[in-house]
């Protein structure tokens, strides 16, 4: 890609060089070997929409140490791979904390001016 903001070439390993340019390209994470047509957040935003943010990707949301800890046990694997592993594991875990009780989730549907006063 030529995209200034793009880390593909970054990326020291051939695989993990096509996993992300992948990843940049549909915005398909968490799919394993079942992409999909694309990711919907990243692709559909009405017209005037400003470009992404410089660190608006899924690595912005996990820990880059971490994955790359992942990375490092499983050579044969990618990047990409080593980041929907992390995601899944943290899903999990939350995913055990909602079923065991420890998890309380409370939704309010109100415009974003008149819950700021709760925020």
């Amino acid at each position: 890609t030529t995209d200034a903001r793009s880390t593909t070439s970054h990326m020291m390993l051939k695989q993990d060089r096509i996993a992300l340019a992948k990843y940049e390209i549909t915005g398909d994470f968490g799919v394993g070997d079942n992409p999909s047509c694309g990711n919907i957040i990243s692709f559909d935003c009405p017209d005037g929409t400003p470009p992404s943010a410089l660190d608006q990707s899924i690595f912005a949301a996990l820990d880059f140490k971490n994955i790359m800890d992942i990375a490092v046990q499983n050579p044969d694997s990618t990047i990409m791979n080593a980041a929907e592993e992390y995601a899944l594991t943290r899903i999990r875990k939350l995913s055990h904390w909602c079923q065991s009780g420890k998890v309380e989730v409370e939704l309010k549907c109100s415009s974003f001016e008149a819950m700021i006063e709760e925020i």
